[in-house]
């Protein structure tokens, strides 16, 4: 055995680099579900090419040293020996052949058998291929869609946060007009109230000034007359301050009871994804509208509000979904906002000196019950 590895076992320098070819292309393809049989099958090959090429050359090896053997034991050193050998080799080669002819014959038919067989389980590991790559071909196409339908709800949402920002920035803008309506109106119920007490003091001394006047020759009655067309002026000075007073106070509580601040109102407990998942549904918007509407007292808004609400559009920038249909409501902003309106109320006093004998008590008395009613909760005057 060692004579005949040595002698036969030679190295075969195509095949051995078409094997480490092999092993530096297959690791860098993709694996898939049919390589391992693959491996299998072409492992199962060259073992049987190997066993094969023994076989082969062991025969051969045996041939030869038969031959051999026979010509050794045959070998005649006469002419006549060596003529009987020469006629009786060509039998012995006749009968080696044939025997070889048959192995032969019966090695290429179970050949042409495992060729077959191999055919066979080739044919459907190609079809197991072609599904496998028509799979993964759909997977991908999935897989695409889906990264596009990503992309456009990333910038659903985005737009959606943008369009947050700017109501959020339009309520602020609002809660600072409404604190200097309040500042200013402030101001003008305190010079309200020194004007009434300047006229209640001149008419409780107009009836000293007319005895005294009467007593006093000397004291002229045209400066009376003066002082009382003075306090005149003043008084009414001090009622067109009143209705400017009640006219600032009647727009401030018709922006509290506009639209958007009875949305903000409904939304108390509303999140910011169902307020993202309304705002691309606009019949849910038309029903909010709707039922904004019904809830209103008298059905529709007064001309205040109207007034109120296109003051307040016009001082902010258009959004560019305000005239789709798909607009975003101020209900999607938090209840956090509305707060800030009832405290920009609740910490406010308007205390000046007014006497309790005022004629001017009961305008007085009527702007501090407006203000009662803005600093009421919203949220607790709900639609009957």
């Amino acid at each position: 055995a060692q004579f005949l590895k040595e002698t036969y076992d030679v190295s075969f320098d195509g095949g051995e680099a078409r094997h480490h070819l092999w092993k530096k292309v297959l690791p860098q393809n993709g694996k898939r579900r049919g390589d391992a049989k693959v491996q299998e099958w072409l492992q199962a090959e060259h073992q049987a090419a190997e066993e094969r090429a023994e076989k082969r050359w062991r025969q051969k090896f045996e041939e030869w040293q038969m031959e051999w053997q026979a010509e050794q034991a045959n070998f005649q050193p006469d002419s006549e020996l060596g003529k009987e050998r020469s006629a009786s080799s060509p039998e012995i080669r006749s009968e080696m052949q044939e025997s070889t002819l048959e192995d032969l014959r019966s090695r290429a038919e179970a050949a042409e058998k495992e060729c077959e067989e191999l055919r066979s389980e080739c044919k459907g590991q190609l079809d197991e291929l072609a599904r496998l790559y028509e799979e993964f071909r759909r997977a991908h196409k999935k897989v695409q869609e889906e990264k596009a339908r990503r992309e456009t709800i990333e910038k659903h949402l985005s737009s959606a946060v943008e369009e947050q920002d700017k109501w959020t920035a339009k309520l602020d803008h609002r809660i600072s007009q409404l604190h200097q309506a309040r500042q200013q109106r402030r101001a003008i119920g305190a010079g309200v109230a020194r004007f009434s007490n300047r006229i209640h003091t001149l008419d409780l001394r107009a009836a000293e000034w007319l005895a005294q006047a009467a007593s006093d020759k000397s004291r002229e009655i045209p400066d009376l007359v003066e002082e009382l067309t003075a306090a005149r002026a003043a008084a009414s000075e001090a009622e067109r301050q009143v209705a400017d007073a009640e006219a600032a106070s009647k727009e401030a509580l018709g922006f509290l009871e506009s639209l958007e601040v009875s949305n903000i109102d409904l939304v108390d407990g509303t999140s910011f994804a169902s307020a993202y998942k309304a705002a691309w549904e606009p019949w849910a918007l038309e029903a909010l509208e709707e039922d904004t509407g019904q809830s209103s007292p008298g059905g529709e808004m007064s001309a205040e509000m109207e007034e109120s609400a296109k003051l307040g559009s016009e001082s902010q920038p258009q959004s560019p979904f305000e005239e789709s249909p798909e607009s975003p409501d101020s209900a999607s902003y938090p209840s956090g906002k509305v707060g800030e309106l009832e405290v920009c109320f609740a910490d406010e006093d308007v205390s000046a000196p007014v006497d309790p004998g005022s004629p001017e008590d009961a305008k007085l008395e009527g702007s501090y019950t407006m203000d009662d009613a803005l600093e009421e909760d919203p949220s607790e005057q709900e639609p009957e």
